[in-house]
């Protein structure tokens, strides 16, 4: 299976929980990271090493592939296809199955190069996979959705055991030696935020939740095994229950080794049970993405973010003091919520460099607000009457904005917000962000130094961006080779 990310080298979880659910079902699997940025010898001779006339299927997962400027797989259209006609012909009889949370986005047929693409997968992957395969192995049938052929859900073979599931990093992945890694806790959100298309919103406290003694064995396995304490923790939402943070702190402190982390945080959550900063942080917390997403109190109440700008400043008063510039937070917004206009983003950027917020606050990632008219999974999705948007082919209007203009806004307050920044900002497309700084940290031989740029902007050894950008760059560069070389058995 391949995997890729447009956030640097940060390891998705997806394809190593899928191989661990397919190796316990007796398929031998093999696991290829980076692919999207291998020059064609790199990817050529790794498609020659692991692909043959007897593999069955190979997967694409592109849960974290897309960006900007190439789009959907991260790639140009032209060498897509002519990796994906490289792997046809070295195995004719493959079934290429491309999932992940993308594919539920749009309709198939806008989908680059699908017509060299046998089976979408969309949901919770498991169950789903494992009978394309098994399908495979013994030339029958497997189950697709009742309106289109070409695609597996989760609703056609659910997945109930997460709850007792693992995931194994193996010999065959490659890892190297205290890379950091994704993990999961949970799947699923208590919440359900009108513009949210994650899928397992609204679910039952503890629902899809592991228990300490299996979360615990699955830390000192990676720790033993690959020397790992950094990680991207991927529930999405770590702090839905006092006693979910409980557990993560029972479970860090029972280690016999430290554990770093960022994960998805709720801020009102953290303003209703003060104790939990204090918690996270002393369980390993070192970043924190918050889905803030408005400072605009009729929009907040409109979507279910009703905290309002008042208490989130509260909110982020007690952070300041509590983390004390030791955790990076990085805030989601969204422009185009129902009682936003233009004015919108002058009060959004005034409020970032405003205090608390410019002492909290070290990143952002703003985005006009996506009504999708296919895949209908978010309720603005479903009604989109009902929150005051008129949809047509081309985007959204209101009465006060439109999505073109929330677009063209977005990006305006990300390059107003950045560029003042010394490091770290938008000077050659190479920003760090929460996602990629576990990974980031656990390569690095001065992660103390790398935390000064990210928290404040300040830095003793690189004069500028530049100076640190190459710093950046070669680390990955290195780390990069080094799993090409474990890949391929060159060392």
């Amino acid at each position: 299976m391949f995997a890729d990310s447009a956030m640097r080298f940060a390891r998705p979880l997806s394809i190593y929980r899928l191989a661990t659910h397919l190796r316990a079902n007796n398929i031998s699997v093999q696991n290829i990271w980076g692919w999207k940025n291998f020059n064609p010898t790199d990817f050529y001779n790794i498609c020659k090493k692991f692909i043959g006339a007897d593999t069955l299927v190979v997967g694409i997962s592109t849960t974290l592939l897309g960006n900007r400027k190439h789009g959907f797989f991260g790639i140009t259209d032209d060498v897509l296809r002519l990796r994906l006609k490289l792997i046809r012909k070295l195995a004719p009889n493959v079934k290429i199955i491309v999932g992940g949370s993308q594919v539920a986005e749009v309709p198939m047929s806008t989908i680059p190069a699908h017509e060299l693409v046998d089976v979408f997968v969309t949901g919770q992957g498991e169950e789903s996979l494992l009978a394309i395969v098994q399908a495979s192995q013994n030339n029958s049938r497997f189950r697709t959705a009742s309106l289109d052929p070409n695609i597996v859900t989760q609703d056609t073979y659910p997945y109930l055991d997460f709850a007792t599931s693992k995931t194994e990093f193996v010999k065959e992945d490659c890892i190297v030696p205290g890379e950091g890694l994704s993990f999961e806790f949970a799947r699923g959100c208590i919440f359900k935020c009108s513009f949210c298309t994650y899928q397992l919103t609204g679910k039952t406290r503890g629902d899809y939740s592991k228990n300490f003694d299996l979360i615990r064995e699955e830390l000192i396995a990676n720790y033993n095994e690959h020397g790992t304490q950094h990680y991207n923790i991927v529930d999405d939402l770590l702090n839905d229950s006092e006693d979910k943070v409980n557990l993560v702190l029972d479970v860090a402190e029972s280690l016999p080794f430290k554990i770093y982390y960022s994960g998805f945080i709720r801020l009102d959550m953290l303003r209703r049970f003060p104790t939990m900063a204090i918690k996270l942080k002393d369980s390993g917390l070192v970043g924190a993405f918050m889905g803030i997403e408005t400072i605009n109190d009729a929009s907040g109440r409109a979507v279910g973010k009703g905290l309002g700008k008042e208490r989130i400043n509260e909110a982020l008063w007690v952070l300041k003091e509590k983390w004390q510039q030791q955790v990076m937070v990085e805030s989601g917004l969204i422009l185009g919520l129902p009682h936003d206009t233009p004015d919108t983003k002058y009060q959004i950027l005034e409020w970032l460099r405003s205090a608390p917020v410019c002492d909290v606050i070290r990143d952002i990632s703003i985005n006009s607000l996506g009504i999708n008219r296919y895949r209908k999974i978010s309720e603005i999705d479903k009604e989109p009457a009902k929150f005051g948007y008129t949809t047509t082919e081309s985007g959204w209007t209101t009465d006060n904005y439109n999505s073109e203009q929330a677009g063209i806004d977005a990006k305006w307050v990300t390059n107003e917000y950045y560029k003042d920044r010394k490091y770290n900002n938008l000077a050659v497309d190479s920003k760090m962000d929460l996602f990629t700084l576990p990974y980031l940290l656990s390569i690095a031989d001065k992660p103390a130094e790398i935390m000064d740029v990210l928290l404040r902007d300040q830095s003793t050894i690189w004069q500028d961006h530049n100076d640190w950008n190459n710093y950046v760059n070669q680390l990955f560069k290195n780390h990069r080779e080094r799993y090409l070389n474990l890949l391929l058995e060159k060392t």
